[in-house]
């Protein structure tokens, strides 16, 4: 019988996206270190999600930029530096 050690992420990601990168490398760092195969991230681990980016620093509830997260293509450079960071 084989063994698989999987993990979920639930953490803040935001807008800049170099820092969702850097985080979901540690992140991945992590798991592999902890014996993890399969790492779950959140749908928004790039771009964040729409009620967390009103840019504010006290977390108003129901604030929302009037922009949204950066739209992603589904085989664009962002998706495709995800895959080769997931390995």
């Amino acid at each position: 019988m084989t063994n698989l050690r999987m993990a979920a992420v639930a953490a803040p990601f935001g807008r800049d996206l170099e820092a969702d990168f850097a985080l979901i490398g540690r992140l991945i760092d992590d798991a592999r270190d902890a014996g993890g195969h399969l790492l779950a991230l959140p749908e928004a681990c790039l771009g964040g999600y729409l009620s967390h980016l009103d840019g504010s620093t006290d977390g108003a509830a129901g604030a929302v930029a009037a922009d949204g997260p950066p739209a992603l293509e589904p085989d664009g450079p962002e998706i495709r530096r995800l895959a080769r960071l997931a390995g």
